[in-house]
């Protein structure tokens, strides 16, 4: 009697367990919905107090000179004109001297207006040190937007590759998304901005943005103008849409890729090549 009991209560016990399994996952699943969420918010609060702080937006044209003219016909307008035209409203001021006391590995300030990409960039002793790091040090699942470790700081390498998350709120590289799914609003503002603490600005015009895989040869970095007009024409064929571009592609200019994910083995690739220098 006791044995036939004691089965009972196990079963009991058991078909119990099993009914709350769906519960224990749910709740396990808005606990860790919860966690990311404040993640969210705590990357997100600093990175809006280091552009407050350290990146103003200022109307004053006349603090930038317009350096690369002569290697680049299509920079040859009036510097006032292009600079309305180019940087209306997205004009910034950025502190590097306070930027750079907080961490040394920042390199530059990047703006996508119409992605609303607005953070420092930074630059480790690998490509592992930002990726759950932010720019003051915080462990956080966003990271931080972070240069290829290879490249050089002044963006003067023929590639240079620039890497942020895309988080689900379209912080940090998240906004990438609006180009990936709108190309032909996009083209309206093809433009995106690197600030250096040289003083200068760097205009880089968008010309191809694709989906590639992870270990796609996109990731390389090369010398020689053979294998630039390759990959520029590899960034041309697998682009979603067809660029107007105003700059020469066949220049030798530096080229800048924006990359995110885009599912597990996936990426989503913005390519710029630089335009100008203010």
């Amino acid at each position: 009697m006791d044995t036939q009991h004691n089965g009972k209560r196990a079963n009991i016990a058991k078909a119990l367990l099993i009914a709350l399994i769906p519960a224990i996952s749910l709740i396990a699943a808005l606990m860790f919905l919860i966690h990311y969420q404040k993640e969210y918010e705590i990357a997100d609060n600093e990175y809006e107090q280091v552009a407050d702080d350290y990146a103003k937006e200022t109307s004053d044209i006349g603090s930038y000179i317009k350096v690369l003219a002569q290697e680049n016909p299509g920079a040859k307008d009036s510097l006032d004109e292009k600079m309305h035209d180019a940087t209306e409203g997205n004009l910034k001021k950025v502190d590097f001297l306070s930027l750079i006391n907080e961490n040394s590995d920042v390199t530059a300030w990047i703006t996508v207006p119409f992605c609303s990409i607005n953070y420092p960039v930074v630059q480790g002793p690998d490509n592992d040190k930002y990726l759950k790091t932010t720019y003051q040090g915080t462990a956080n699942s966003a990271g931080a937007i972070f240069m290829d470790y290879t490249n050089n700081r002044s963006f003067n390498d023929m590639h240079t590759l620039v890497y942020g998350h895309n988080m689900k709120n379209n912080s940090m590289f998240g906004g990438l998304k609006k180009i990936r799914d709108n190309p032909e609003a996009a083209k309206e503002d093809p433009y995106f901005y690197i600030y250096l603490p040289d003083g200068h600005m760097r205009q880089y015009e968008i010309f191809s943005a694709r989906v590639i895989h992870a270990d796609d040869p996109c990731y390389r970095f090369f010398d020689g103008m053979d294998e630039y007009h390759r990959f520029v024409n590899e960034c041309l064929s697998g682009s979603k849409s067809k660029w107007n571009v105003n700059s020469d592609l066949s220049s030798g200019l530096p080229i800048v890729t924006l990359s995110t994910c885009s599912g597990d083995n996936d990426r989503f690739v913005v390519h710029g090549i630089l335009h100008a220098i203010y």
